[in-house]
């Protein structure tokens, strides 16, 4: 009987050894914890809440969560947080108090399809049939011709036609008769050539209005009855560029409508 006594002394002591040191009461948030002292009571903790990460929906959003960091109280009493923002193509992200940058509040971008479908023109520079052409044109950029609506119809008219001429050689003793094919394209004199393509520069439905144009030279290669659709070195990159200049000219105007002033910096690129 008392070694049954001195077994449970020992299996309670070391119970009480590798007992945890914080405790989650049920019904608390994450970040209220107690801890145990040495003599088992247990002292309320308060860590930091889990870094909260929104996505929001479009700019108004994001200069919302910024007016509401600045104009931030507790208990009725003012307490201003320092929310700033950065911007690129690839995103705007506003970080709620820029001494931690723990709560951030993320409006994620991409390129539009369309303005991609130039980016892999300009870099693949490939050569496209006159039926590839004309439903590269009608299809991925359908809205996006513009004054250069009417060239899907002027390329329908282009020919591209292969005639064989004959030569004669006379040499001493011996002569021969060679055929040349001579290449020809027709309907080529209104064919421009370059066209404009104005494109959607971003990928969300509540920027489709920051459009920008891209120039693409259009030539035809009569050897190969091809087409070439190629925009320029340098006009993909100015494109973005403008974007993001439109991009930052749009919340320049959201913070001035919310009467933010200085609180609220902006800085471009990455954080």
């Amino acid at each position: 009987m008392e070694l049954g006594k001195e077994l449970f002394d020992r299996i309670f002591d070391l119970g009480q050894k590798f007992k945890p040191d914080f405790v989650q009461a049920p019904g608390e948030q994450p970040f209220i914890y107690y801890r145990r002292g040495a003599d088992g009571s247990l002292d309320l903790e308060n860590t930091e809440p889990t870094p909260r990460n929104h996505t929001a929906y479009s700019l108004t959003t994001i200069i919302e969560h910024a007016k509401s960091a600045i104009d931030h109280d507790i208990d009725g009493k003012l307490h201003p947080l320092s929310p700033e923002l950065w911007f690129s193509a690839s995103g705007v992200i506003l970080f709620i108090h820029k001494t931690d940058r723990r709560d951030r509040v993320t409006f994620p971008l991409s390129l539009s399809p369309q303005l991609i479908a130039l980016k892999g023109l300009q870099e693949r520079q490939p050569s496209l049939t006159q039926a590839q052409i004309i439903r590269e044109l009608r299809i991925t950029f359908r809205g996006c011709l513009g004054q250069s609506g009417n060239i899907v119809e002027i390329l329908r008219r282009v020919k591209f036609n292969a005639t064989q001429a004959s030569d004669t050689t006379i040499e001493h003793g011996k002569s021969s008769i060679g055929k040349t094919l001579t290449a020809q394209v027709t309907g080529t004199d209104i064919l421009p050539p370059e066209i404009n393509i104005t494109v959607p520069v971003f990928d969300s439905p509540t920027l489709t209005h920051i459009r920008v144009t891209v120039p693409v030279c259009l030539e035809p290669d009569a050897a190969t009855s091809t087409f070439a659709l190629i925009p320029p070195p340098g006009s993909i990159q100015a494109a973005i560029g403008e974007g993001e200049a439109r991009l930052f000219v749009e919340i320049g105007n959201l913070i001035d409508e919310s009467k933010l002033d200085d609180s609220l910096p902006v800085y471009f690129g990455k954080p």
